[in-house]
């Protein structure tokens, strides 16, 4: 057992001290362990006649092991770099003399053994590499700490300039698009009532009295108040009824479409099945007053039929056609319509379907909206 124990610590010695510089050698630490269980089974399975000459040579192997990794290891320390390897290297050296008595000594049993004397010394000595390695390692985790407090900081610097910058970006956005819908407000509202304005003043051959002027400029007044204060429509009223959201454009445009010998149908539900919000209501007007705008405008027709319906219990469609000239709905795509955009990006902030399918004779312009219960 005493010389399985000293092949032992002469293997775990190698590997010990190379691990300790960073330095491990696989295929040697391999050839150890072989030599390891080697010594094992030969020394614990070998003839009462042959364990003696057994144990002197695993012996004699264990001593050669110990001595090469004392001379080896100055170079292993030297590509290492680490200050306590140096150390260990050192004593390393100092004990190779004492490792070469020692083993005369236990080959011929003459002289005196010097191991036990050093045992003290070697604590030491193991005690103060150790301390260099944990001051070493002690002052890498503080400077690892104050980089990382730096690194942390700047991440913080770095973040806190990202977030003014797009809150910066946001606030520009949110202009953006508030001057956007603005102007989707002034065209299809106000532009409107001016077109319309337009067209009354060209039908009527007569010259214009005054109370008519008047009726012009308090409808254009009230178009653009509705602009204003259409910022605030979360908060207004919806209708009773559909009936009552689509009187006042009715009322409008009838008197218009007959001056120009146009007749319209008008066609709406009795009541809400599930009550849309007062933004789909304004959405809804603004679409409806720019197509019939339109109708006014470019399509010669001689028909028009406006209907407000629920296909189900949870989609308000809106649907106008006519029977004029028609044109080509990609040019809506092309940008070359700017209040047919305006209603596509209306009902598309809502969430809704608008589409056009445009002929000669037949074009008709379709806006599904959804509505969500409870609200």
């Amino acid at each position: 057992m005493q010389n399985i124990t000293f092949c032992f610590y002469s293997v775990a010695g190698c590997l010990s001290a190379w691990h300790f510089a960073h330095k491990p050698f696989p295929r040697i630490q391999k050839a150890l362990f072989m030599f390891l269980g080697a010594a094992a089974v030969c020394i614990g399975l070998a003839p009462a006649d042959k364990v003696s000459a057994v144990m002197q040579l695993f012996f004699a192997a264990a001593v050669l092991i110990f001595i090469a990794k004392c001379v080896s290891y100055p170079v292993i320390a030297y590509k290492s770099k680490l200050p306590e390897t140096y150390l260990l290297a050192v004593m390393y050296f100092i004990y190779l003399p004492i490792a070469v008595n020692d083993a005369q000594f236990m080959m011929t049993m003459e002289g005196r053994p010097l191991s036990p004397y050093a045992g003290p010394f070697t604590t030491m000595a193991v005690g103060a590499i150790l301390a260099l390695r944990l001051a070493r390692n002690t002052r890498q985790i503080e400077r690892f700490n104050r980089t990382l407090a730096e690194n942390v900081t700047q991440a913080k610097q770095e973040l806190t300039a990202s977030l003014g910058q797009q809150h910066k970006l946001a606030l520009e956005n949110a202009r953006l698009q508030e001057r956007i819908h603005l102007s989707h407000d002034l065209h299809d509202g106000l532009g409107g009532s001016i077109v319309r304005s337009i067209i009354m003043l060209e039908q009527n051959d007569k010259k214009v009295d005054k109370p008519q002027v008047l009726s012009i400029l308090k409808m254009l007044r009230s178009d653009l108040r509705q602009v204003v204060d259409s910022g605030s429509s979360l908060s207004s009223k919806v209708p009773d009824t559909p009936v009552e959201w689509g009187a006042p454009m009715r009322h409008r445009f009838a008197q218009l479409f007959e001056e120009i010998d146009i007749r319209s149908q008008w066609h709406f539900e009795q009541a809400w099945q599930i009550l849309p919000t007062a933004l789909q209501c304004l959405t809804l007007t603004r679409v409806a007053e720019e197509a019939l705008t339109n109708i006014l405008k470019h399509s010669e027709a001689s028909e028009v039929r406006v209907a407000l319906t629920a296909a189900d219990s949870h989609e308000l469609v809106l649907r106008i056609q006519d029977n004029g000239v028609g044109f080509d709905p990609q040019t809506v795509e092309a940008g070359l319509h700017v209040g047919l955009q305006s209603m596509q990006a209306r009902i598309s902030r809502l969430g809704g379907i608008f589409s056009i399918s445009s002929a000669a004779g037949h074009t008709a312009i379709q806006v599904i909206l959804p509505l969500k219960p409870g609200l």
